[in-house]
């Protein structure tokens, strides 16, 4: 076919490819086209503008949202009692069974047979850890970054060898207004010891695209570098959920399976779930350099490889929250439901034998940041554990003086580290208590975007670290066989400024006089953490902590306060929106993520910071 007739049949739906209307195999094959062909580019560039403008209107006040939001909101129901619990328990059950014994589950609308997420789940995490070395491309188109360069397309190289060599090349191939605008070129680079990244410097969008500098963008750029580094230390990221989605998928019921789909011929599922729960996917691809602003809630489509588990390819389409419209008019971004944000697509990979000298070797530019890792041999329980299926991987002593053992196998690795302080902050204020049977209890944080699974051990020679990307279960199950007894942490936590702070049963969160008990939280959220503060005026406030078991990538989760005798809000210097929850009015916070009101003499938050403002009414309404 001519290469004319061919722009001709591809123009015809390009208007249709910009709506996201298109069937999946027609939209993959006018995004390929458009991304190699200048002319058909511009039409479409051209038709994204026309339906800007048709949108774009003077900017008003802000509305006040809530009559939209409480509209679309339904009534609180009890949560499940034991009996439903169990009857839920009982088909879940029933449909697992049917995936061990060779059944599947019609999941998608057109009665296709799919694969059950918990089994998706296990498979991801037996690949993970299989996994020994992997090289792929990927092309990358996002929309929305900027108004004057409504589309931007890049590639991107990886090449990895387990468990911590990694090279990333991201390559910025977008068509410029000019050279003054800054080009999104990346280079990461990995090993055991050190890690070093290259990336164009940041720049607020105002400023855009020329920055305060003594020269353009063009030349503008930072590097940076890590030697003596700490195994799997968190602070230097590896984006590793790329290869196999890991993390993005540790949890069943943070995805949803769709179907069986073909990509690139090969057979794939899609998966369907939360931005907020793909961070560790999305984040992956953009370890450096400017990037759009992403709701939380914004849909992420994920077509997953049967065979490998390696994600074929992966788009963020915008959510249609209740309140995006005014989060996007918050953020200067011009999104409308079912836009595709960002889209990446691997076109080639493969688990090579080995990989040219070098690959994997950090230039020795940049600011350098010594890391304090020094090797040695360390005895004693630490060398003594048997994690199933990891081998005995780094061993040595931390900048801090702790001791620590790193076990791996291909992505999955255990680290534990001993050191002679006390429990860390986080995990004595809001780490969910465990118990390890004869062991004592230990204290538990979920995997967030920088650091994996994570328990906590307090025994009377220190505090006994373990790190994960192991399963919860697994983690907690090598701790329990450890020969020490965890002790419980201090009843009071803190006491500052007049105000004493308690650490109590989670169960009696909310059996204080006023604090009401939520009758709605989103799926997967449990209270973990709970305390009470009692102040010099009489002031007493319970807060409850809520995270999913797996995951909670902003590393916060959910907050519930209340608090008694309180009669106004406090003052504050914040953005807020005013909310009507209803015979009191709340307002929000649009920095901290938080809604706050006055129930009589009783004050009540909630702070949903991967969330919205929609979700946070729905927990407010059900505190009755």
């Amino acid at each position: 076919m001519k290469p004319e007739l061919r722009c001709d049949e591809i123009r015809a739906d390009i208007s249709a490819f910009v709506d996201g209307e298109l069937r999946t195999d027609r939209h993959d094959e006018v995004e390929d086209h458009v991304a190699s062909c200048r002319s058909c580019a511009a039409e479409e560039s051209s038709i994204r503008s026309v339906r800007k403008l048709l949108r774009v209107q003077a900017i008003e006040d802000v509305p006040d949202l809530t009559h939209a939001i409480m509209a679309r909101i339904p009534a609180p129901k009890p949560r499940a009692g034991w009996t439903e619990r169990f009857r839920v328990g009982a088909i879940a059950a029933a449909a697992s069974a049917l995936v061990v014994f060779g059944s599947t589950l019609p999941f998608d609308r057109d009665g296709g047979d799919v694969a059950a997420a918990g089994e998706i789940s296990r498979l991801v995490r037996d690949a993970a850890r299989s996994l020994e070395a992997y090289r792929a491309r990927f092309s990358i188109v996002e929309r929305g970054w900027h108004p004057e360069v409504p589309v931007r397309r890049m590639t991107a190289r990886l090449d990895f060898a387990a468990p911590e060599n990694l090279r990333l090349q991201l390559t910025d191939r977008t068509d410029y207004p000019d050279a003054e605008w800054p080009r999104n070129d990346v280079t990461l680079i990995a090993a055991s010891d050190t890690w070093w990244i290259r990336e164009p410097s940041s720049c607020p969008e105002a400023a855009l695209p020329h920055c305060a500098s003594p020269t353009t963008w063009a030349g503008v750029v930072e590097t940076r570098r890590v030697t003596n580094r700490e195994p799997f230390d968190g602070a230097s990221p590896l984006p590793t959920d790329i290869i196999v989605p890991l993390e993005t998928l540790a949890a069943a019921e943070g995805f949803e399976v769709r179907e069986r789909a073909t990509v690139a011929g090969r057979a794939a599922y899609r998966l369907t779930l939360e931005y907020r729960q793909a961070v560790p996917l999305v984040g992956a691809i953009q370890q450096g350099g400017a990037w759009r602003e992403l709701h939380p809630l914004d849909r992420v489509d994920l077509w997953i490889d049967t065979e490998t588990w390696f994600p074929l390819r992966f788009r963020v389409v915008a959510g249609d929250s209740p309140d995006r419209d005014w989060w996007s008019t918050r953020h200067g971004v011009d999104d409308e439901p079912g836009d595709v944000l960002l889209e990446v697509r691997a076109r080639g990979f493969s688990e090579p034998d080995g990989f040219p000298p070098g690959t994997f070797r950090a230039p020795s530019s940049g600011i350098t940041r010594d890391g304090g890792f020094r090797p040695a041999v360390v005895s004693g329980d630490l060398a003594t554990l048997d994690p199933p299926g990891l081998q005995l991987y780094r061993s040595g002593t931390a900048a801090d003086g702790s001791r620590l053992v790193a076990y791996a196998s291909g992505m999955s690795y255990l680290k534990v580290v001993r050191s002679r302080g006390a429990l860390s902050p986080e995990a004595a204020h809001t780490g969910e208590e465990i118990s390890l049977g004869s062991r004592g209890v230990g204290y538990y944080l979920p995997a967030t975007e920088t650091a994996g699974r994570r328990l906590e051990i307090r025994t009377t020679r220190g505090v006994l670290q373990l790190h994960t990307n192991l399963s919860r279960a697994t983690l907690i199950d090598v701790a329990s066989q450890l020969h020490l007894r965890g002790r419980a942490a201090p009843v009071v936590v803190e006491r500052a400024g007049g105000v004493s702070t308690t650490r109590i049963d989670p169960a009696m969160a909310f059996e204080q006089r006023f604090a009401a008990r939520p009758t709605y939280l989103p799926d997967g959220y449990s209270v973990v953490n709970a305390t009470v503060s009692r102040a010099a005026d009489g002031v007493t406030s319970v807060t409850a902590y809520l995270r999913r078991s797996e995951g909670e990538f902003d590393g916060a989760g959910i907050r519930l306060v209340q608090a008694a005798p309180v009669r106004f809000l406090p003052p504050s210097s914040e953005e807020f929106v005013e909310v009507a929850l209803g015979h009191v009015r709340g307002r929000w916070s649009t920095e901290r993520s938080e809604l706050e009101w006055i129930d009589g003499r009783f004050y009540r938050a909630v702070a949903v910071p991967s969330a919205d403002l929609y979700t946070a009414i729905r927990i407010a309404r059900g505190l009755r």
